[in-house]
């Protein structure tokens, strides 16, 4: 079936009440204008017919409003168009919302909008279940609309942010992983005292903040901050790692405890605690890993003891006998 296309006087066509664009940038349109005059049209615009009036018919403006303000600014008398059936009002609206995600300049608030708009003029807004299937009529992909519906399950207050341009879109719909309003709200204001990254919210600390949920944020901070750095250093190593024994693993972790006990020892004497403590983020890091370490070496401790008994210096004098070389006179 060919397309009806017409050269249609601009006068006559009615821009779309319902377009989703509410705003025109002045520069753009006039830029726009003169590459109509210079160049000339390139692609249609879509209009359908709404009714006749004093003689005349009256085009309504489904697709093309930025090329019919340039061609009124210049005085361009007519504009190549294509005549398409009039939808329903349902249908209207997912076409408009189908158009404007295939067009890349509207922004994140403008997508949320009309997407959480269409899923409610196809009936299926609590349904999320059925969205993956409807996505394409909306113009995204199902990943896409979901991730963008996670703004909407984000608390009022959060929300009201993100509309008003105070919420990154990357931070936003990351938050809006989490169930409980209070719960994101809590993240948020971490994220946004302790400036924290886009790309590491995304990357980890997020995904580790829904794997810890009753630990501190402070604590998922660097829980978040060394599985980044192993996952960075395993890929780096890919192909060449060699399964360590347990015994190796203890050694490196013997080898750590060493360095810790030195660092701390070097810090307090050189200023550690002037020094360090001064950041209120950095002094609940420092003591919060600290605690952590108390509780995880006071927990073997409790092991060993029900294993050996608590005379530690029976042990160490144990071991530090049977390290001693054997002498020619206890040879005999």
């Amino acid at each position: 079936m060919r397309e009806d296309i017409r050269d249609i006087k601009v006068k006559h066509i009615v821009p779309d009440p319902g377009n989703l664009r509410k705003s025109f940038d002045a520069a753009d349109i006039e830029a726009l204008a003169e590459n109509l005059l210079e160049v000339g049209q390139t692609d249609p615009i879509q209009v359908f017919v709404r009714e006749k009036r004093d003689g005349r018919t009256i085009y309504d403006l489904f697709d093309g409003e930025r090329r019919w303000r340039a061609a009124k600014l210049k005085g361009i008398k007519t504009l190549r168009a294509i005549i398409i059936p009039r939808p329903t009002e349902n249908e209207l609206l997912v076409r408009r919302i189908s158009r404007m995600m295939q067009t890349r300049d509207y922004s994140f608030q403008e997508q949320v909008t009309a997407l959480e708009t269409g899923l409610k003029a196809l009936g299926v807004w609590k349904k999320p279940e059925k969205w993956g299937n409807v996505a394409p009529k909306l113009g995204v992909k199902p990943e896409q609309l979901r991730e963008r519906m996670r703004i909407v399950c984000l608390s009022p207050k959060l929300r009201s942010q993100f509309f008003h341009g105070k919420l990154d879109y990357t931070v936003a719909q990351q938050l809006g992983r989490l169930d409980e309003p209070r719960k994101q709200e809590q993240v948020a204001n971490f994220i946004t005292q302790y400036h924290l990254s886009n790309r590491f919210v995304t990357a980890k600390f997020m995904t580790t903040v829904i794997e810890h949920p009753e630990s501190p944020l402070i604590e998922v901070y660097d829980l978040a901050r060394k599985e980044l750095a192993d996952a960075v250093y395993a890929k780096t190593r890919l192909g060449t790692e060699i399964k360590k024994s347990l015994q190796q693993e203890i050694n490196e972790f013997i080898d750590t405890l060493m360095n810790v006990e030195k660092v701390l020892e070097r810090g307090a004497r050189d200023g550690f605690f002037k020094e360090i403590f001064a950041s209120e983020f950095e002094r609940a890091r420092t003591i919060g890993a600290l605690v952590r370490l108390r509780k995880v070496v006071e927990g073997f401790l409790q092991a060993v003891e029900t294993r050996f008994g608590r005379d530690y210096d029976k042990v160490l004098s144990q071991a530090e006998r049977k390290s001693l070389p054997v002498r020619s006179d206890d040879a005999d």
